[in-house]
């Protein structure tokens, strides 16, 4: 609707009520309404890519089309590929410096793989959750691909 500054106070108002309702903009779609004209849950689906690319939900969604919601969907999944393939190169980066620091620990030491990674458990503070959780707590606290340590310590850290 068209925003009136000044009211004149001989302006008949129902006029200019009725001619803003012919100027009435467009419907814009919502989530629910992309769902129905879909006839699909691609709206639910988009809330999810949104939450994975930018950590919260839409507030408002809102689109001119179903085209518009189409191109907005497939620039999501753009952004969410472009994050994992930065992520999957931060971890293996994260990945060789535990490696490094796994045979440094082997050296300095004197023991074994298993040994060393129990050592830098305890020296990250994370002892008791990797002898309850095992690998996988390291992996997260290190920022590990899940199953790294584990094809690693069968490699043995060379």
């Amino acid at each position: 609707m068209t925003k009136i500054d000044y009211i004149d106070p001989f302006i008949n108002v129902s006029a200019v009520q009725a001619r803003m309702a012919e100027i009435e903009e467009p419907k814009m779609l919502s989530l629910t309404d992309i769902n129905a004209a879909t006839n699909s849950y691609d709206g639910d689906v988009y809330s999810d890519l949104y939450k994975d690319v930018y950590g919260i939900r839409p507030r408002t969604a809102a689109f001119k089309s179903v085209e518009e919601f189409d191109a907005d969907f497939k620039l999501l999944i753009s952004q969410l590929n472009e994050q994992q393939a930065e992520e999957e190169i931060r971890q293996a980066a994260n990945l060789e410096k535990f490696a490094s620091r796994v045979r440094e620990t082997m050296e300095l030491c004197n023991c074994d793989a298993e040994r060393a990674v129990e050592i830098i458990a305890d020296a990250e503070g994370e002892l008791d959750s990797y002898q309850w959780y095992g690998y996988e707590r390291l992996e997260w606290h290190f920022n590990l691909k899940y199953g790294s340590i584990k094809t690693l310590m069968k490699e043995n850290v060379q």
